[in-house]
């Protein structure tokens, strides 16, 4: 993240996302009723030879933002508001329009207050590593492929191949077990001729993820160097959580978030199961930041999203727990195992100590 200008008595911030990390911040950061200026582009209707056309034309507009959109996996945030301001006169000031945030674009926030939680994400972004991370899971029913990012994670194949048992007939066994890699394989391939800097986990249960390993080195040399064999207990989705959450090699930057974020729910499931008295969520969390005793505290993104009156009410969460020596932790709504969150309404918090009434 570059501040080019930071908190003027006016409210402006002036920024500039250089990664996908630092969109996300802004996602966060942002809210309706901001105004964001930056540079976009609107069609305008013109009037020549009295024939009434239209063009797109380039400008700088102020826009109160009504909505934000992040994906994830892009690298814009899409903001949708109202024009107050254009540098175009034949712009109709109060109309709807949609903008991006992209990368490397200068924008310009304006609120009517920053809190020290805003600005501290903002101060504390860090240039992230572009590297992609695709984890294959696979065994002889099913193979899935999930593609992680900073801040999201989705299915982007899940497949289940018809493989014939070995002993009614071998040939054909080892006939479909040989068109299952070469579908495999050619889905990876297709993934990293598209991309710049790719990263393979292969796991799966028993010993089929070894041969499709073996079948990728003398079949796929390429797929092979950018490739990691490792074994799991699971397989299909919980596949993919316990390799995040147990086995992501300590060499592979992309996906830290996500085994944070797996690391965190595992915690968050243990101390439910032994009914401990060290955790609390939902509205039990603002009691125990009242009286500081916060430890942790995890708040899913989509909670900033709701209303600006549950934004508020977060902000000021996250600021007593600061002033109470708490760790905040930002959780992203867009990794599969946010619903686990969800279900506890969005806020959890682990504690020094137990706060309960009884």
């Amino acid at each position: 993240m570059k501040l080019l200008s930071e908190f003027p008595k006016d409210g402006k911030l002036q920024i500039i996302a250089q990664d996908s990390e630092d969109l996300y911040r802004l996602y966060n950061v942002i809210s309706p009723s901001d105004l964001i200026i930056g540079k976009t582009t609107r069609r305008i209707k013109s009037a020549n030879n009295e024939k009434e056309s239209s063009e797109r034309q380039s400008m700088i507009i102020t826009l109160e933002v009504d909505k934000l959109e992040f994906q994830g996996f892009g690298e814009a945030i899409r903001v949708r508001g109202k024009i107050k301001e254009a540098s175009e006169e034949n712009v109709s000031i109060g109309s709807h329009h949609s903008m991006n945030i992209d990368l490397f674009q200068k924008i310009t926030i304006i609120k009517s207050e920053w809190s020290k939680t805003q600005l501290e994400d903002l101060r504390n972004s860090q240039l992230g590593d572009a590297t992609e991370l695709y984890i294959v899971v696979m065994d002889d029913e099913s193979v899935l492929v999930s593609q992680v990012g900073s801040h999201a994670s989705r299915i982007i194949l899940e497949g289940y191949p018809t493989i014939t048992r070995k002993g009614s007939d071998p040939n054909q066994h080892q006939k479909d077990i040989i068109d299952y890699f070469i579908n495999t394989a050619n889905f990876m391939k297709d993934i990293y001729q598209n991309k710049e800097t790719v990263q393979f986990i292969i796991s799966g249960v028993g010993f089929l993820k070894e041969n499709f390993y073996d079948f990728i080195k003398s079949n796929y040399p390429h797929i092979l160097k950018m490739s990691t064999l490792i074994s799991i207990k699971s397989s299909g989705r919980a596949g993919i959580r316990e390799v995040l959450t147990y086995h992501l090699p300590e060499n592979i930057n992309s996906g830290k978030n996500a085994k944070e974020q797996a690391q965190l729910i595992e915690q968050i499931m243990e101390y439910l199961g032994t009914s401990s008295n060290l955790i609390a969520y939902a509205s039990d969390v603002y009691l125990a930041a009242e009286i500081g005793a916060i430890d942790k505290l995890l708040i899913l993104d989509s909670k900033l999203h709701e209303n600006l009156e549950s934004r508020k009410k977060i902000e000021n969460l996250r600021e007593t727990t600061y002033l109470n020596g708490g760790k905040t932790y930002l959780m992203s709504s867009m990794y599969d195992n946010s619903e686990i969150l969800k279900g506890l309404g969005g806020l959890v918090a682990f504690l020094r100590f137990n706060v309960s009434k009884s």
